[in-house]
Protein backbone atom coordinates (compact mmCIF):
# COMPACT_ATOMS: atom_id res chain seq x y z
CA UNK A 1 0.00 0.00 0.00
CA UNK A 2 1.18 3.38 -0.77
CA UNK A 3 1.57 6.81 1.60
CA UNK A 4 -1.97 8.26 -0.39
CA UNK A 5 -3.88 5.07 0.57
CA UNK A 6 -2.30 4.77 4.43
CA UNK A 7 -3.53 8.63 4.51
CA UNK A 8 -6.75 8.11 3.47
CA UNK A 9 -9.14 7.94 6.54
CA UNK A 10 -7.01 11.19 7.43
CA UNK A 11 -7.84 13.13 4.10
CA UNK A 12 -11.51 12.45 4.17
CA UNK A 13 -11.83 13.33 8.40
CA UNK A 14 -10.29 16.78 7.07
CA UNK A 15 -13.30 18.55 7.04
CA UNK A 16 -12.00 22.09 6.88
CA UNK A 17 -9.21 21.16 3.93
CA UNK A 18 -12.39 19.23 2.19
CA UNK A 19 -14.67 22.57 2.48
CA UNK A 20 -11.58 24.61 1.08
CA UNK A 21 -11.62 21.82 -2.08
CA UNK A 22 -7.99 21.00 -1.43
CA UNK A 23 -7.24 17.80 -2.95
CA UNK A 24 -3.72 15.53 -1.88
CA UNK A 25 -2.71 13.77 -5.23
CA UNK A 26 0.63 12.21 -3.80
CA UNK A 27 2.09 11.48 -0.86
CA UNK A 28 5.88 9.87 -0.39
CA UNK A 29 8.54 9.81 2.15
CA UNK A 30 8.84 13.24 3.47
CA UNK A 31 6.73 14.81 0.74
CA UNK A 32 3.49 16.17 -0.68
CA UNK A 33 1.63 17.34 -2.99
CA UNK A 34 -1.64 18.95 -3.03
CA UNK A 35 -3.43 20.96 -5.51
CA UNK A 36 -6.73 23.57 -5.53
CA UNK A 37 -8.98 24.05 -9.15
CA UNK A 38 -9.77 27.79 -8.88
CA UNK A 39 -13.58 28.38 -8.56
CA UNK A 40 -15.63 31.31 -7.35
CA UNK A 41 -15.37 29.90 -4.05
CA UNK A 42 -11.75 30.44 -3.62
CA UNK A 43 -11.61 33.93 -4.74
CA UNK A 44 -11.45 37.39 -2.59
CA UNK A 45 -13.35 40.34 -3.38
CA UNK A 46 -10.67 41.30 -5.88
CA UNK A 47 -10.66 38.11 -8.12
CA UNK A 48 -7.76 36.26 -6.98
CA UNK A 49 -7.49 34.29 -5.09
CA UNK A 50 -7.70 34.53 -1.26
CA UNK A 51 -4.75 34.45 0.75
CA UNK A 52 -6.60 31.82 3.11
CA UNK A 53 -6.67 29.72 0.46
CA UNK A 54 -3.22 29.94 -0.48
CA UNK A 55 -2.08 29.05 3.55
CA UNK A 56 -5.29 25.98 4.03
CA UNK A 57 -3.51 24.64 0.73
CA UNK A 58 0.04 24.91 2.00
CA UNK A 59 -1.53 24.04 5.11
CA UNK A 60 -2.40 20.48 4.30
CA UNK A 61 0.15 19.82 1.63
CA UNK A 62 3.03 20.29 4.54
CA UNK A 63 0.50 18.42 7.44
CA UNK A 64 0.72 15.38 4.93
CA UNK A 65 4.29 15.59 4.03
CA UNK A 66 4.97 15.31 8.11
CA UNK A 67 2.33 12.11 8.07
CA UNK A 68 4.32 10.90 5.57
CA UNK A 69 6.55 9.50 8.54
CA UNK A 70 3.42 7.10 9.68
CA UNK A 71 3.31 9.62 13.06
CA UNK A 72 0.03 12.42 13.96
CA UNK A 73 0.97 16.09 13.96
CA UNK A 74 -0.24 19.51 14.41
CA UNK A 75 0.41 22.90 13.30
CA UNK A 76 2.99 24.63 15.35
CA UNK A 77 3.89 27.58 13.62
CA UNK A 78 3.84 28.85 10.19
CA UNK A 79 5.24 31.13 7.88
CA UNK A 80 4.60 32.73 4.68
CA UNK A 81 5.09 34.63 1.94
CA UNK A 82 2.25 35.73 -0.57
CA UNK A 83 4.36 36.37 -3.94
CA UNK A 84 1.92 36.36 -6.69
CA UNK A 85 -1.88 35.88 -7.84
CA UNK A 86 -4.07 34.33 -10.41
CA UNK A 87 -7.71 33.72 -10.52
CA UNK A 88 -8.23 30.69 -12.93
CA UNK A 89 -6.82 27.50 -13.29
CA UNK A 90 -5.23 25.04 -11.03
CA UNK A 91 -3.00 26.00 -8.06
CA UNK A 92 -0.31 22.78 -7.01
CA UNK A 93 1.67 22.71 -3.15
CA UNK A 94 4.19 21.00 -2.58
CA UNK A 95 5.86 20.08 0.68
CA UNK A 96 9.30 19.00 1.81
CA UNK A 97 10.52 18.10 4.95
CA UNK A 98 13.80 19.95 5.51
CA UNK A 99 13.99 18.72 9.31
CA UNK A 100 12.29 16.06 11.30
CA UNK A 101 13.44 14.99 14.76
CA UNK A 102 12.06 13.43 17.72
CA UNK A 103 9.21 15.53 18.39
CA UNK A 104 9.36 18.91 15.91
CA UNK A 105 9.51 18.33 12.06
CA UNK A 106 10.04 21.61 9.32
CA UNK A 107 7.95 21.37 5.79
CA UNK A 108 9.05 23.67 2.79
CA UNK A 109 6.11 24.05 0.56
CA UNK A 110 6.01 26.13 -2.61
CA UNK A 111 2.73 26.94 -4.49
CA UNK A 112 2.85 27.42 -8.18
CA UNK A 113 0.65 28.09 -10.90
CA UNK A 114 -0.78 25.85 -14.22
CA UNK A 115 2.25 28.25 -15.86
CA UNK A 116 4.71 27.05 -12.96
CA UNK A 117 4.79 30.87 -11.62
CA UNK A 118 5.51 30.95 -7.72
CA UNK A 119 2.80 31.88 -6.02
CA UNK A 120 3.57 31.21 -2.51
CA UNK A 121 5.81 30.10 -0.47
CA UNK A 122 5.89 28.58 3.29
CA UNK A 123 7.59 27.30 5.91
CA UNK A 124 5.79 25.17 8.28
CA UNK A 125 6.96 23.74 11.90
CA UNK A 126 5.00 20.83 13.16
CA UNK A 127 4.69 19.37 16.29
CA UNK A 128 4.11 15.34 16.84
CA UNK A 129 1.39 14.25 19.34
CA UNK A 130 2.26 11.26 18.88
CA UNK A 131 3.91 9.50 23.11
Amino acid sequence: MNLLEENKKAIEKNNYANASNVVISDITKDKAVAYIDITEDNLNSYGFVHGGGYFTLADTCAAFAARSDGRNYVTQQASSQFIRNVNKGRVTAEGTVVNRGRTFCIIDVKVTSDEDKLLYTGTFNYFCIDK
